[in-house]
Formats: structure tokens, sequence, C-alpha cells
């Protein structure tokens, strides 16, 4: 990806224009730098160097010979090597040096020259371009004896490659290779005789994002990056090595341990494929203008799979893991050498400041620079792999069709006030989705700011962020909605799209148990509310009832029937201490009594005993006084008895 250059118009005198043509014919753009240096013991080869055109333009060797320089032990530049043909495009490298480089060359389909260089570890190089010294490497005139080497970089016997943030050449030379330049492997004729050359004929890569003010999850796109690539772009603090060690960190990992870890350094390499939150600061003099800033980064691509270790063992577990290449990545590719991930993938929108679902079967890319979290699906899985197949060309690639298509309906859910606070939440149906947890559902992962609020379903004792369902149902199906805000001067509105996908003879109701109202999710598409004086949170006041297809076979009569049915809730929280609400619906006026027994079957407590109005309720229990230990809660009414297992800690 490259930024388009800004031209300058300016005025120029006539009389200046031949003198202008003349200088710039004999002044060539500065124009190419080593970016790859393999060096092997005296006599024997690997030997050569990989040259990057660092610059906007296509280089013409026609019109500007490119030649390599060298002074033998400290003594002058001598002419090495002269191409006097050929063109070099933008960004893009050459290779010259002996044959047994050309494989790797042509395995990366870049431009190979056959030169047997004899330079070894104390000769220095220098680069031109025409007339024009643009690189040098090592120092001329200095003689380290039998290299150079500071740091653990070393001119000898290595393959060694420029650091990453290195964009331009050095006209003046150095005897610290560590300062430009950082070790890919030593012994290169090992890697010959496993027949690629590490990162020969790959060039630099230069990557660039533009993020503003807030919290963004981040993923550095190149091989061995570190957070000191970037800390010239961005103030990183709280790390050692930084510019503010000692205050509070404004950048996290979230690794396979399932936890959140300042970076040990800087100057540490952070995993391939791993994601990263990063806090942009605002204004220092608290100014309303708009921050913006460009992170650019220049390393090697990764050229193979990225494999990243996950936070394993169990279901519902996430990992920050993040798009490992410069190039828009197809999620479809994603692999896992045992067990499962869910289907869903979580991505942080800063524009919004809140979190979104993508579904990695549905067709969307992973963008450059791109963190998302994974959810297992079970203990089996322990890493997840970016093949390289997976990356697409182009700034935007078009989608593409799966290959096998499926039936899915899918009503997505927001909850707003004067901005949306959550829009993460999604009922699914699905031709292959069964009762009950599978991989199109999805655990709800809450939001990095939850100060507003947000929303979840409340299914099999879990919060989910995706429930799916079969398009067949069976019976009636209810999902608690929980949400929770805290602003009682605010008006609430939740809305949801998508209803005009669903089956025609699909029924869902969304049902208020404030005043046991309900609507169907057909009719309109969104509910306005303010809380009460006694709550600041609508846990399970809202709730939808899924109805079979034949439940368009119901009279009008039948359906107000059906205005919460008969349904026991799983009490919240659970496990508790001491207190727990207790959720249940019934479809009938009808006589209603709940007891609390222990595991000897005998009853403790008598929360409910009178006839109550259809619709849905609430009850508190307090445990106050009884022993720590399972209880089983149990709903009797008209229609039937449900019953539920409770587990009181102390």
């Amino acid at each position: 990806m490259r930024l388009q250059k800004i031209i300058r118009l300016v005025y120029i005198p006539h009389c200046m224009i031949g003198l202008l043509v003349l200088i710039w014919l004999s002044t060539p753009i500065r124009a190419q730098i080593i970016s790859q240096y393999i060096e092997t013991e005296s006599g024997t080869s690997p030997k050569g160097i990989e040259l990057w055109n660092n610059t906007d333009d296509v280089l013409d060797f026609s019109l500007f010979p490119l030649r390599v320089l060298k002074g033998t032990n400290g003594g002058s530049l001598r002419l090495d090597f002269e191409l006097t043909e050929g063109t070099l495009a933008p960004a893009e490298v050459i290779v010259i040096g002996t044959s047994d480089m050309q494989l790797s060359a042509d395995w990366n389909e870049a431009p190979f020259y056959r030169e047997n260089f004899t330079f070894n570890g104390d000769d220095a190089l220098a680069i031109s371009y025409g007339d024009s010294i643009t690189d040098r490497f090592g120092l001329e005139g200095s003689d380290p004896g039998t290299h150079w080497s500071e740091s653990g970089v070393s001119t000898s016997n290595s393959n060694i490659a420029l650091k990453f943030g290195i964009l331009t050449g050095d006209e003046s030379g150095w005897t610290d290779p560590s300062l430009r330049f950082q070790t890919l492997s030593i012994h290169p004729n090992q890697d010959v005789q496993q027949s690629v050359l590490e990162g020969l004929g790959v060039p630099p890569t230069s990557s660039k994002v533009l993020i503003d003010e807030g919290w963004k999850l981040l993923s550095l796109p190149s091989k061995e990056s570190r957070l000191s690539d970037i800390s010239d772009d961005i103030l990183i603090q709280g790390v050692p090595g930084s510019e503010y060690p000692n205050s509070t960190s404004n950048v996290y990992l979230f690794d396979e341990l399932g936890e959140w870890s300042t970076p040990v350094h800087t100057d540490s390499i952070i995993p391939e494929g791993l994601g990263i939150a990063l806090y942009q600061f605002g204004s220092v003099s608290n100014s309303s203008s708009y921050v913006q800033t460009i992170l650019d980064l220049t390393g090697f691509e990764n050229t193979q799979n990225v494999q990243v270790p996950l936070h394993r063992g169990a279901p519902n577990r996430f990992t920050l893991v993040g798009n490992p290449y410069p190039s828009f990545f197809d999620p479809q590719y994603l692999s896992i050498n045992e067990g499962a991930i869910q289907n869903t993938i979580v991505t942080w929108n800063p524009q919004l400041n809140l979190y979104e679902l993508n579904n990695i079967t549905e067709g969307f890319w992973i963008a450059p620079w791109e963190a998302f979290w994974v959810e297992t699906s079970d203990a089996l899985v322990d890493s997840l792999l970016f093949p390289s197949i997976g990356k697409q060309s182009g700034l935007f690639p078009a989608q593409q069709t799966r290959a096998k298509s499926v039936d899915k309906t899918r009503i997505n859910f927001s909850l707003s006030t004067d901005e949306i606070i959550d829009r993460a939440l999604s009922l699914v149906f699905h031709e292959e989705a069964a009762m009950g947890w599978d991989t199109f559902d999805a655990t709800k992962l809450l939001p990095m700011n939850t100060s507003q609020g947000f929303m979840a379903f409340w299914n099999n004792e879990h919060m989910h962020s995706v429930v799916a369902l079969p398009h067949q149902l069976s019976a009636i199906t209810y999902l608690p909605l929980e949400i929770k805000v805290f602003d009682r001067s605010k008006e609430f509105k939740l809305s949801w799209e998508g209803t005009e996908t669903l089956h025609e003879y699909t029924r869902i109701l969304l049902h208020d148990s404030r005043d046991s109202s309900h609507i169907s999710i057909r009719d309109q598409d969104s509910i306005t509310f303010k809380l009460d004086s006694l709550s600041q949170e609508t846990r399970h006041r809202f709730s939808l009832s899924i109805h079979p297809h034949d439940a368009s076979k119901i009279t009008q009569n039948e359906e107000t029937s059906l205005t919460s049915g008969f349904h026991l809730d799983q009490n919240y929280p659970n496990p508790f201490n001491p207190e727990t609400t207790i959720r249940y619906s019934i479809s009938q006026s009808s006589y209603v009594k709940i007891e609390v027994y222990n595991t000897k079957g005998q009853r403790v407590a008598t929360l409910q005993d009178s006839n109550q109005q259809i619709g849905s309720h609430q009850i508190q229990w307090n445990a106050t006084g009884f022993a720590s230990g399972i209880y089983i809660l149990r709903l009797t009414t008209n229609e039937g008895v449900q019953s539920k297992k409770m587990l009181l800690i102390k």
C-alpha cells in the first residue's frame, strides 16, 4: 500500500528550466540500500546482498548504472560489480550474489544477478546509483580485523537484514552493524542446504495505519515486531524502555494464559499473530482538536504460516490474536490442530468504541494491523494457524462466494441512547445449528468500557452474544435478555434489524416484565425505555419467545395466552451469596407455588404461594442463615412443574 505523493505547483522562470534539467540529469535520486547481507566463511559461499528500492520511482539502470564498490581490509573503494540494464520497481528488491542464492531469489520472485563476490566480514561496501553513493555497509578506511560485530550482530558467517524502522541508506558508514541490522541466521551455508535462505528476495515491509484517540486492538504486521518499532510515532508509557516507564501502561497483551499483562520491554518481541490493546492519548492541552496518528512499521513480511497459542484447556476461553500479514486476510482459511473455535470472532470498532460480531464463514476480510478475539469451543484446541494462502492482494480485495451456501437468518440487536452503546448481539437461525451450545453460538465478551452499559442473552447459565437455533423448533423457546445500563436520566432504545429474513411463519415476541406487555418484532423495529427508581439495571426485564412455524395456526385469543409462556429461569447470580433473583413466566392466570428444597428432599423455604396473573415475574431469596450447598428450586403452577439447581457458597 502506498500513499499518493502530494505535488506542489510553483512558478519557475523560463531561464531556469534548462539549468534545472541539467541538475536533474546529473543528480540521480538516492535510490537503493542494502536490505540484506549474507557472508559465509572465507573462500566459501553463499555470499551476496539484497538491494531495496526505497523510493516511489522506478530505477532505470540503463540511465544510471548500479554499482557495488568494495573496500578490502580497510582499503579504498574499488568497483566490484556493475549493472547497466534493467529496472527496479518501487519497494522491490534485487539479489546479487553467488549461484547458490538463486533458488531463494527465484522462490520469492526477485530478480537475481550472479556475481562471485569475494568480500569478507572486514570488507566495506558502498552502493551507488549513477555517480551518487546511496548506502554504505561498514566503514571504508577502517579494518576491524576479521569482522564488525556488536550486540550479537556480526558481518562474518551470518545472514543479517535491516532492522525494523530503517528506511534510508547510511552515507557515512558504521563500525557497529547492530545499529542498522538484525541477525536472521548464522552459518548461512546450512540454510542453503535447506534450499531457502531466510528472508532473501522478500522486500522489507513498510505498512501504515491511521489511528485516533482511544483504545485500539492492533496486530503488528511483520516478523519479530517490537513496541520500539512504533514508539517513534506514538507515546508508549508504563513499559520498561519507554519514555515514561513508571506511569500507568497504555499497552497490554492478552495471551494464552488468559491474562492481561504489560510487555516486558519495548524491545521485547511481540509474538507474531498476537494482538495488543493500545491506548492513543488525546491532546495534552485538553483542547478539542481531533487527534490522529500514523503508525509506520518497516520490517520483513511473514511469508510462512503463523501459528498462535490460544488460551486453552476449556471451552469459552478468549485469546486476542491479530492478522500477522501486511495484507488483508480471509478468515475462512483459519485452522486449528484439534478441537474447534467458535465461528464468531469479535473485532473492536474504534470509531464507535464498541465490539462488533463477525462470522468467519460469511465472507469478510481482516484488515492489516487488525486484532480480534477468538473463542475456544472445547478443551482440545490449543493453537490457531494463519496459513499464508489466506493473504489477499489488492487494497480492498473482492469478496468471494463461499463454497457452501447455507440457509441462515440473522437478527441483530442494538442498544443506544444518543449514541450506540452496544450492538454485539445476534439471534441466528441456521440450517446446521442445534439446540444448546455449538460453534454457531458465542459467549458475550464484555466491552472494554462498560460504564454506559451492555446487553446479552442469558442462555444455559451463560451470557451469550450470539444464540443460534435451528429453523425447525419443536417447542416455544425462551431467551431472557440481560441489559445493564447505569443512567436513570436517559431514555434508552433497543432496536433490531433482519426480521425480513425470518421464515414466513416464525413468530418472535419481545416481552417486558414491568407491565407484562409484549410485541411482535415483525411489527416494529425498536422500543424505548427508562430505568425505574429501584434499579440501575434491567437484567431480565426483557425476554424473547420464539414460536415454531406451526405457531401461525394459533388463533388471536390463543396468541394472547402465549404472552410469556410457562418457564422457570435459572436463578441469577448462581452461585450466590446470600441473595439471588428468581424469574419465571406463566402463560395463563394460575395458582403459583415456589419452594426451595435441600438435597435430602426437605423443604426449607416457600417463596411464593398465591394466584398470579399471566406474564413474567421475579422474586428474591435471601439465604442468610442457610448453610453452603446445593438447593433445589421448584415452580408449581396449573401448567406443570419445573425445577432448577441453585448453589449457595459462603
